[in-house]
């Protein structure tokens, strides 16, 4: 007998990361003693052998997604870009480096899904609040309020990204520049969009590099398309070819808040090469708004998704940058986002809101 058929029948033969058959309802019936054999039951099996629960689409579930994102219109309602997270699981999927990312000098799922404490912890959690203890379950638990206190990386929403790039790209061929990858969420709001936009993108990081390239070569599969992305190993405040000057309808992105989330300690990243916010502002965001307008036609829009968080206070400087190039604003648009419970928000609210500043570049520029 294997390890893995150790452990059925409670976990299901054909699929053994599937482990509904530990029912939530029943477990809430048990009295103590069985709810913690069932804990100890759980935390076996995931540390001896599942290992950490990364998110796991098969082919066929990835093409599904890939599809749907394709044929479902962006919403939206005036300046506000409706909730909606279609295929946003495609991003931990394609990047799983992202649960050992620190965000706010949090602990990473990473580390507490190691320590024995925290991943049963979580996984009591799950049976109190969650529809199972599987995998997308287990890592969700970790950022609700665990004795972890682990903080994880935002994930930009396709479907939003989708909706930014349609808003302001011809209605055929445009050329869109994400001046920060990341997490490959505006890839696939600009890959998805029927518009057949052209993506440039930059990533400097080369694990999230790798991924990016992988992504943009299965849509491409998938769609039955010639690639329409090019994404390239080098940081904004360089990247500014002489072939792409005056060449782009719409530059967005989510750029890194300075050190709020530390993808890496490659020398490449922007909070290792400008280690303080002043030099942040000017040595990094600064020079990329400039290449930026470079590379914009006149016209052209350039977005920022940017906000505050705790002390790092640099959305107001940042959008004081851009105005000093001489770049017009032209509206505000407001993304919902889901509030999250255990994590001190109002969850009064099922939403709370986060602006994308939008500016113009002057025709005379």
């Amino acid at each position: 007998m294997s390890r893995q058929e150790a452990y059925l029948p409670c976990f299901e033969a054909e699929d053994a990361t599937n482990i509904r058959d530990y029912r939530v309802s029943i477990w809430r019936r048990m009295d103590d003693a069985g709810k913690e054999k069932w804990v100890h039951e759980v935390f076996e099996y995931y540390r001896n052998v599942h290992g950490f629960p990364y998110f796991e689409l098969t082919p066929e579930k990835t093409a599904k997604k890939l599809w749907r994102l394709r044929n479902k219109p962006a919403r939206t309602k005036d300046v506000e870009i409706l909730w909606d997270q279609t295929a946003t699981t495609l991003c931990a999927y394609y990047f799983p480096h992202i649960w050992k990312v620190p965000f706010r000098n949090k602990r990473t799922a990473w580390l507490a899904f190691h320590n024995d404490v925290y991943l049963k912890d979580a996984i009591r959690l799950c049976f109190r609040i969650k529809p199972s203890v599987g995998p997308s379950d287990l890592i969700g638990a970790f950022c609700l309020g665990t004795k972890a206190s682990v903080g994880v990386v935002s994930r930009f929403k396709p479907m939003a990204a989708k909706a930014i790039y349609e808003r302001y790209t011809p209605d055929e061929g445009g050329v869109v520049y994400d001046y920060a990858c990341g997490w490959g969420g505006r890839f696939l709001g600009a890959i998805s969009s029927k518009k057949n936009l052209r993506y440039i993108g930059v990533d400097p990081e080369p694990r999230t590099h790798a991924c990016l390239l992988k992504l943009a070569e299965d849509t491409a599969r998938l769609y039955n398309e010639p690639s329409r992305a090019e994404i390239h190993r080098i940081g904004s405040e360089i990247f500014c070819p002489p072939e792409l000057e005056g060449m782009v309808d719409v530059a967005f992105s989510s750029p890194p808040y300075f050190d709020l989330e530390k993808y890496s300690d490659d020398p490449t990243q922007s909070h290792v090469k400008f280690n303080t916010v002043d030099t942040w502002l000017d040595g990094y965001l600064l020079q990329t708004f400039s290449n930026v307008k470079t590379m914009l036609k006149p016209g052209g829009i350039l977005a920022l998704n940017l906000i505050d968080f705790d002390k790092t206070k640099i959305s107001e400087a940042a959008r004081e940058r851009i105005l000093s190039l001489g770049f017009e604003h032209v509206e505000t648009l407001q993304i919902q986002m889901a509030q999250r419970r255990g994590n001190g928000q109002d969850t009064t609210k099922q939403f709370k809101h986060e602006p994308v500043y939008v500016y113009r570049k002057g025709r005379d520029c």
